[in-house]
């Protein structure tokens, strides 16, 4: 009996019975092009579209807009789920958009199309109220700190398996069966049928078809080895939570498997007697082979009239076997149908238990789709607190690497220093991109999705994101052009929402994320107008706050309160330059970096000079000339502007003192590393040399000859004082955090170091003088230790 992944067919009639048409066979058993190999492993495949028949994202007011790119997200990640309910229900949580139902490619379809027409006015009714209830479940929104660390943990717990995969690929047993959806073991996971048998206004029994069972089929099986799984040798003990997602569908067990048994085996794929079509097409129809003993026993009466009709020569008899077979393919369409009703009577009396296993396979292809997703682009398990705390390094945004490559996307760090984050720097240089990074954490920190970095973090370094209750944004100005709003004013009602949210919720850390603050009316009185909104929102110790600002007012507050914190976005020279970058800002480029502790100009001038397509010149040049004269009236914010040129003044030489001290460090490294190679040189070779004077020593021993043994006795001992000598002096400069200056060391003028040679000024500390030798033609410098008066160390040591 052949089986099909997915079927595409139409009602026609052969024979007296019911059949369905199918496409060709090498069409029917192709793999499905929805799924392909992702980085992983083979087996932890994508899903990249969904059949028109899927039911439309149910609205969700817990997940923003694509403000924070969470909507082009979900979007990828529901590619990793295996099942269409696991994808389902991470497309539920995207803002619905209304969809122009689509007609069917071929033609009328009573069928079909009350099927389709059904799932478009689910969403009206209470059962699709439930089912939309249930995806939600699926992936659930942590309320909590306590839920959000559970839902990691199952997480974590599914890339321990996907990761063992990776490590023995012959181990696919340990993988759950809904992976074998993707290499075809298992033949289908559609589930609209459920919907069908459940909804009172459908007649299941009209729209039920032999394919729809077969499909009930496929997929009662994959919920019985979905449980069977978790009694597996190694499941249970090493994947507690995975067993017990999927173990709460134990109730429904014993109702699976007698509709199992009901209809396994009682629809197969087989090509039909009379072809219309090169005999090149494939029907549904119930099963021979003892299945249903009293059809097959009326298709064998079919068989042979057929055989007598095509070789009768008589009309009287020719006329008495049409006869006949009418009478029985009528017999036959008639137990057909009663069979066909036995088998979806028990699929509606099963339909609400397979939609509660349902919702556990659901919550275990969620699980894995996140824990896939982890693995191919280098997620890694946050710890999670609840004071309001963000630190990751590293982090690669998840969206900007679809575009490009993980590798290929400059990584930001994330810390929030205080209360408050003003975000400044240069137009197109990283600030909201900054900005969304934030709030796409915290967001997954909620949806239990792990965060994306590119490199896994040290011990000391772990990565921290806490959980925040509420997460309130204000990017762009969402203008509503028929209430008549401004820019300004829509900005100002967004925070003015977000103030009196905060008011009604008390309990709880929040995050608020707040894009261009001051701008949208005059610099002044948007400094002012912002500054008292953010005081305000400050007044709440578990609200944390990142906003973005081209305003030097907002950018001056983190040197008076130590509430508020400064980061940037930084410009780098192309040349070198960086005396004049101010004016001469077309010479940068933006690092995409963040960087605290600095707030710089925004650089308008080098956004122009980049812009696509280019401004002329002269334009550039003659704001550059009202923009030095403009500068000078304002004596706080030409006072800002100072601190902000003498600020990267001293990030650029710090980083060029770092540089020279990485530098000298790994030279020292390098010495290091010599002295320990020559040392374990001489010492390998003092071993061979006492070895071989020990043999010789042992040989000598039993010779009359006494003076023979005596001088090498006497030579083995004076070797023996030799090392311990040598070694007892290494040791001593080791545990004195000294080192033996080498001949190749370059001394630098009032280097303190210390006399190790024998003498009166032995552990003497001295300081090293440079002087340079005038007379000499090769400008050689004398180098001079002047001992100190205190000693290095006492005589104990």
């Amino acid at each position: 009996m052949m089986r099909l992944l997915s079927l595409t067919a139409w009602i026609a009639a052969a024979g007296g019975g019911i059949c369905l048409f199918l496409s060709t066979v090498a069409d029917a058993f192709a793999p499905s092009s929805s799924r392909r190999t992702i980085g992983v492993a083979s087996i932890i495949q994508r899903r990249t579209s969904l059949d028109d028949s899927v039911l439309s994202p149910l609205e969700s007011d817990s997940i923003p807009d694509s403000a924070l790119d969470l909507v082009p997200f979900l979007e990828h990640l529901k590619s990793y789920a295996c099942t269409k309910r696991g994808s389902n229900s991470i497309a539920a949580l995207i803002p619905a958009k209304p969809a122009p139902m689509k007609s069917s490619l071929f033609g009328a379809n009573r069928a079909s199309r009350r099927k389709r027409q059904f799932v478009a006015s689910d969403r009206t009714n209470s059962e699709s109220a439930r089912f939309g209830d249930t995806l939600h479940q699926a992936l659930p929104v942590a309320s909590s700190r306590r839920d959000a660390i559970e839902e990691y943990r199952l997480v974590d717990e599914a890339m321990n398996i996907l990761n063992n995969y990776e490590n023995d690929p012959g181990k696919k047993d340990v993988l759950p069966p809904m992976f074998n959806l993707i290499d075809g073991d298992t033949e289908s996971d559609e589930d609209e049928w459920i919907g069908l048998c459940m909804n009172s206004r459908v007649d299941a029994y009209q729209e039920i078809d032999l394919e729809t069972i077969l499909q009930a089929e496929c997929l009662v099986k994959l919920l019985l080895d979905t449980y069977n799984w978790t009694s597996m040798d190694g499941v249970e003990s090493s994947y507690p939570g995975l067993v017990g997602v999927v173990t709460e569908m134990s109730t429904c067990v014993e109702y699976l498997s007698k509709l199992y048994i009901t209809i396994v085996n009682a629809v197969e794929i087989t090509r039909p007697k009379a072809s219309l079509n090169d005999g090149n097409l494939y029907i549904f129809q119930l099963a021979n082979g003892g299945r249903f003993p009293e059809l097959d026993s009326l298709r064998d009466r079919e068989d042979k009239l057929l055989i007598k009709i095509k070789g009768s020569k008589s009309a009287d008899n020719d006329l008495n076997n049409h006869r006949q077979l009418a009478t029985i393919r009528e017999e036959i369409s008639i137990i057909e149908q009663q069979t066909t009703n036995v088998l979806i009577a028990s699929m509606i009396d099963a339909a609400p238990h397979v939609q509660r296993a349902q919702h556990s396979l659901a919550r275990l292809d969620v699980i894995f789709a996140r824990a896939a997703y982890a693995c191919e682009w280098g997620g890694v398990i946050p710890e999670v607190g609840n004071e309001s705390s963000i630190n990751v390094q590293e982090f690669v945004h998840p969206v900007l690497a679809l575009e490009k490559s993980a590798r290929d996307v400059v990584p930001v760090d994330l810390f929030l220093p205080g209360q408050v984050l003003m975000i400044s720097g240069p137009n197109a240089g990283g600030k909201t991109l900054s900005l969304k990074s934030f709030g796409l954490c915290a967001w997954f920190v909620k949806l239990g999705i792990p965060i994306t970095v590119l490199r896994k973090p040290s011990e000391d370094s772990k990565v921290r994101v806490d959980f925040f209750d509420d997460i309130f944004v204000q990017i762009g100005d969402n203008q509503d052009l028929i209430a008549g709003e401004s820019t300004l004013m829509a900005r100002l009602n967004a925070c003015s929402t977000i103030i009196q949210k905060m008011e009604t919720t008390d309990v709880g850390g929040k995050l608020v994320l707040l894009d261009e603050l001051g701008g949208g009316t005059d610099p002044y009185a948007g400094a002012a107008l912002s500054t008292a909104i953010l005081e305000k929102m400050c007044a709440d110790n578990m609200c944390k706050i990142v906003a973005t600002t081209h305003s030097p007012q907002l950018k001056a507050l983190s040197l008076n309160d130590k509430r508020f914190q400064s980061a940037s976005v930084l410009l780098e020279s192309q040349e070198g330059d960086e005396k004049n970058h101010i004016l001469d800002s077309s010479k940068m480029k933006p690092t995409f970096r963040l960087h605290y502790g600095f707030a710089t100009e925004s650089y308008p001038l080098g956004a122009a000079s980049r812009c696509n397509p280019s401004l002329p010149d002269d334009v550039i040049r003659r704001a550059a000339e009202l923009m030095s004269k403009g500068s000078d009236g304002d004596d706080t914010v030409e006072a800002l502007r100072r601190h902000m040129v003498a600020l990267e003044h001293e990030r650029s030489s710090a980083k060029k003192l770092t540089e020279e001290a990485q530098s000298m460090f790994n030279e020292v490294a390098a010495y290091k590393r010599d002295m320990v190679c020559k040392l374990q040189s001489s010492e390998s070779n003092l071993s061979r040399l006492e070895a071989r004077l020990q043999n010789i020593y042992e040989t000598l021993r039993n010779d009359e000859t006494r003076d023979s043994y005596e001088v090498v006795g006497d030579g083995l001992s004076s070797l023996r004082l030799l090392r311990k000598a040598v070694k007892s002096e290494e040791e001593l400069l080791s545990e004195k955090g000294l080192r033996r200056v080498l001949d190749a060391h370059s001394f630098y003028d009032d280097e303190s170091v210390v006399i190790i040679a024998e003498g009166e000024w032995q552990w003497q500390n001295a300081v090293v003088r440079i002087h340079d030798n005038k007379d000499s033609s090769n400008n050689e410098e004398t180098i001079t230790v002047i001992p100190s008066l205190d000693l290095a160390f006492g005589a104990e040591d």
